[in-house]
């Protein structure tokens, strides 16, 4: 276990709570913004599960799998985050 993963894991997780909380405040208001909101936030909890399977040295496959989920959503949120953005101007 690396001390970087670790404290990626810890970080990526607490950075995730104010998207959650925002999705939560706002889904009844502004549906789009809180699905946003959500998105990004199970971005970054599927990142940290990312670390925390290279800080317990899991299986490569496991790991790469990890990697590839965060990856994805990652993207999936910038494309929508762009999308929106457009609406807005």
């Amino acid at each position: 276990m690396t001390l970087w993963d670790a404290l990626s894991v810890v970080a990526l997780a607490a950075a995730s709570l104010p998207s959650v909380y925002f999705a939560a405040k706002t889904w009844t208001r502004h549906p789009e913004f809180a699905r946003l909101s959500a998105l990004l936030a199970g971005a970054l909890l599927v990142h940290a599960g990312y670390h925390l399977t290279v800080a317990l040295s899991a299986d490569g496959t496991i790991v790469l799998a990890a990697e590839a989920a965060s990856a994805l959503l990652i993207l999936v949120f910038a494309i929508f985050y762009w999308k929106g953005r457009e609406r807005l101007t």
